[in-house]
């Protein structure tokens, strides 16, 4: 008879200890999960350093979220992270917002309301790629070598090196050496890049982690990975946890099968997850990705904001595969 698999483990990161309480009394029930609950960043730290989480639960409120939160992201490289607000449109800063969140869970939200989330992070396994350049801590960058490959994320960084994960948190090829020439990996910003480096040294403490050099030369191998069409749709952004808050309204100025770009004139934070519609057979949740604003001739101020999707229905699929074939405009 083969053991039953272990249950998935929960960081719980909450500044009320009484709420840490609850939620763990919650996901422990008949063993659904295991859980580790910090009322304070540091205890949070000291407890991803013993072992790595499948999901990160932390609240905004947190003291210390925009230092501590990329490391605790770097210790848990393949952790989903669910971030935990009062605040139906919360202000997420940039630290945080490129650390491919899962979603935000708006307080006060009933426990069976918390379970149903974990288990649909988990289950769709939330990878989405930063869209920074290399180096910040928290980064996910893949690390090639001509033994296989090292899916990992950035630890700590400094002027000529920065450090990433090692094993046994994350799996690493059997030519990891010091001094081993090898190619990174990463998403910048609307590409996909790629350089040469080294591995200059083994770290042990406070975990396993390999020191590499950062770049002289980077090099751009692909502009896009999905092809865009210039379509342009109105559009609806409501909040992913509360469908009936409209966030705002825009039209679409490029589609693909992967995300869209919008103009509008209502701000959505970076990292906020959205429900869009543009038409009754066109909609689905996605993640606002970048925000950036422009002021138009006749002083009006203006937000162009890019979604990536995260989870379409099937007739939304087939609609944008409709539109993208039929567009001659595509690049």
């Amino acid at each position: 008879m083969q053991d039953a698999p272990a249950p998935f483990s929960v960081l719980v990161a909450d500044a009320e200890p009484t709420i840490c309480r609850v939620f763990e009394a919650k996901l422990t029930k008949e063993g659904r999960f295991r859980v580790a609950c910090a009322s304070t960043g540091p205890d949070a730290y000291r407890l991803a350093l013993l072992h790595p989480f499948d999901v990160l639960l932390w609240d905004l409120r947190m003291r210390d979220s925009d230092s501590l939160l990329p490391r605790l992201r770097a210790l848990c490289p393949d952790a989903a992270l669910l971030l935990m607000s009062t605040d139906d449109q919360p202000a997420i800063s940039v630290p945080v917002a490129r650390l491919d969140i899962a979603g935000v869970l708006v307080k006060p939200f009933g426990l069976d309301t918390l379970e149903t989330h974990l288990r649909s992070v988990l289950a769709q396994r939330y990878r989405q790629q930063p869209l920074y350049h290399v180096g910040f801590v928290g980064q996910y960058v893949t690390i090639r070598t001509p033994a296989g490959e090292c899916l990992t994320r950035v630890f700590e960084n400094a002027q000529d090196s920065f450090l990433v994960i090692g094993a046994p948190r994350v799996t690493t090829p059997p030519d990891f050496a010091t001094g081993l020439k090898v190619e990174v990996e990463y998403n910048g910003r609307g590409a996909l890049y790629s350089f040469d480096s080294e591995l200059l040294r083994e770290v042990t403490d406070p975990l396993p982690c390999w020191e590499l050099a950062m770049p002289s030369i980077i090099r751009r191998n692909q502009r896009r990975e999905a092809p865009r069409a210039a379509l342009q749709k109105p559009i609806q952004l409501h909040s992913a946890s509360q469908p009936s808050a409209l966030l705002c309204k825009g039209t679409t100025t490029d589609i693909s099968a992967q995300g869209l770009a919008l103009l509008a004139t209502a701000e959505t934070d970076p990292g906020t997850p959205v429900h869009f519609t543009i038409s009754p057979d066109v909609r689905g949740n996605a993640t606002v990705v970048r925000v950036q604003s422009q002021m138009e001739p006749n002083g009006t101020l203006i937000y162009s904001i890019a979604l990536q999707f995260d989870a379409l229905p099937p007739q939304t699929l087939e609609q944008l595969e409709t539109w993208l074939e039929k567009s001659g405009r595509l690049w």
